[in-house]
């Protein structure tokens, strides 16, 4: 997990980056495997501004996706949004069956494939 130390250090590099350095930025973030809280960075003010460009739009969607969403919620916008790396699909998945598990006392093979 990231550490308060280490998410301190990601908001600070994006109160200082520019659009391109910001979708760069969350395209780390969500393919870092040690990365696993998306919140407070997608509530930055840079992030929030990101937001309001069409071409930042969709990676500030995909962080929020990262946030609170499923893997189902991605196939079901993924034509609004970036295509996913290999790391970024295995961490959504990942990120998937856990909300699963939280919300379920048990999860069969089919619901979490």
């Amino acid at each position: 997990m990231t550490s308060p130390m280490e998410m301190d250090k990601l908001l600070h590099v994006a109160q200082s980056c520019a659009p391109p350095e910001a979708i760069q930025l969350i395209v780390q973030v969500t393919e870092d495997p040690h990365t696993h809280t998306f919140a407070k960075l997608a509530e930055a003010p840079t992030i929030q501004k990101l937001a309001l460009t069409p071409e930042g739009a969709p990676y500030v969607q995909l962080l929020r996706l990262y946030t609170t969403g499923t893997w189902a919620d991605y196939l079901s916008m993924a034509h609004q949004l970036p295509s996913l790396s290999a790391a970024q699909v295995a961490k959504l998945r990942q990120l998937t069956i856990l909300s699963l598990a939280y919300q379920e006392r048990s999860l069969s093979y089919a619901t979490m494939s």
